[in-house]
């Protein structure tokens, strides 16, 4: 998964040096070194860990001869169930209705509907849906790693959460969770994929996952086409055409892009603004080496968290982050413009602390993939494949923190990875404590 990541964190670098923007930025060789500084940290803090645990792959294998699903049946169902109803009722508490009819249609009038309603701080059922997120997160990981163990009921509850949650998406005019839902379908994959020597019939299990891994990136490239040419209609416009604001760059006339699209102005239209999704967000990274650090207490890296800190506390601390500074500087607009993964970190930790910081998460993911290979704890798969998210949208933005419920989850997730170890310790404590009552009754 590494090496995937790696070859699409160097793309979107290259896309934004090459492709439709000339974007003007103080330097783009400070912006390539610094992110790839950042990149290449990952990988130490990955491998740091992975050399002393050669043998997790062969643990691993030992491990796929087991039937381990019977011990997660209890947690997947409740959680496809909470997926179902927290899915629903968001949809119903924005739009009004869940509808399953003419979705395609009205993709672009949704999305532009959905953001123009507010949800009261009193409605109940997403306050719960905020506190609980953190049980959805257990449905893809488990789902796409024992779907072929699981009995008929299983199998359909599965399907059926992934469509409510399609829908739901599509009734919202979005493409995230869709997006998740095939990034944690390739995280997955990649994980039951061994680097040792292989045989014949293990390379062309390799071969067949390699095809279901490009079916499912053009699944997304289709689904994401057609939700920008809805929103496209949505707004009024006929004609494609590629903007971008003079502040921060043109449009070059004929980029590799052009050449490689044989000129079509919608595939160039398309290809952009899925490329462009995933690299634009650059141009605050590069704007931000220019501003001062301005502490933030380490509460900067999540929009949720100075907003409970400023709900509860009344302590402001936004106006310090690089994200506002470059609104007010630049006029890069914070809360709508994306300014990368790393300046959210930086808000936090500086410019100069983010290198270590993406090596404290190199770190944590490969452990993740230790415990759940080695010890197949249910909660180093889920750490696992929310970091793999984390990781592809490192130049976008910090997906997995941003939004109230996003970041309950994670807090949750990460210490539930923290204290992984507790409930082994705690168990012998209890079997110990049994031992000592016994041989005080028998010597009684």
């Amino acid at each position: 998964m590494l090496r995937i990541l790696n070859i699409y964190w160097v793309f979107t670098l290259g896309y934004y040096c090459l492709g439709k923007i000339k974007w003007s930025i103080p330097s783009y060789f400070i912006l390539v070194a610094y992110a790839l500084l950042c990149y290449v940290c990952v990988n130490i803090g990955y491998y740091s860990v992975k050399a002393k645990n050669r043998n997790i792959d062969q643990d691993d294998k030992e491990y796929l001869k087991i039937d381990l699903f019977p011990q997660y049946r209890r947690i997947f169902r409740i959680s496809c169930i909470m997926l179902i109803f927290f899915q629903i009722s968001w949809v119903i508490v924005l739009m009004g209705r869940f509808n399953i009819f003419n979705i395609i249609q009205n993709l672009g009038s949704n999305y532009f509907d959905r953001l123009s309603v507010e949800i009261e701080g009193s409605n109940y059922i997403m306050q719960i849906r905020t506190l609980l997120w953190i049980f959805t997160y257990y449905v893809y990981p488990i789902g796409f790693s024992f779907f072929k163990e699981m009995g008929r009921f299983d199998k359909s509850l599965f399907s059926f959460s992934l469509l409510v949650d399609v829908f739901a998406t599509l009734n919202l005019g979005i493409s995230k969770n869709i997006g998740d839902i095939i990034i944690i379908f390739i995280a997955v994959m990649m994980l039951n994929t061994h680097s040792e020597i292989k045989s014949k019939q293990e390379k062309q299990k390799d071969r067949k996952k390699i095809i279901k891994i490009i079916i499912s990136v053009l699944i997304l490239f289709i689904v994401f086409s057609v939700i920008q040419d809805k929103r496209f209609e949505a707004v009024g416009k006929t004609q494609v055409a590629i903007k971008c604001d003079s502040k921060f760059g043109s449009v070059r006339e004929n980029s590799i892009i052009d050449i490689l699209c044989l000129g079509s102005p919608y595939l160039v239209y398309l290809v952009h603004s899925l490329c462009n999704y995933f690299s634009s967000a650059y141009t605050a990274l590069a704007l931000s080496f220019t501003l001062p650090f301005k502490t933030t207490y380490g509460l900067g890296f999540s929009r949720a968290l100075m907003e409970y800190v400023n709900q509860y506390l009344h302590i402001s601390v936004m106006n310090n982050t690089y994200c506002q500074q470059l609104e007010d500087v630049y006029g890069w607009l914070n809360g709508v413009s994306w300014p990368t993964a790393f300046v959210w970190i930086a808000n936090a930790v500086s410019l100069i602390g983010v290198p270590f910081v993406m090596i404290v998460l190199g770190r944590i993911w490969c452990k993740a993939e230790v415990a759940w290979k080695s010890e197949r704890r249910l909660i180093g798969l889920i750490v696992y494949c929310q970091l793999v998210i984390a990781f592809i949208f490192l130049p976008c933005n910090a997906q997995i923190v941003q939004s109230r419920s996003a970041f309950i989850a994670t807090t949750v997730m990460f210490l539930l990875f923290a204290f992984r170890k507790w409930k082994v310790k705690i168990g012998s404590l209890i079997i110990q404590s049994r031992s000592y009552n016994d041989l005080l009754e028998k010597s009684n």
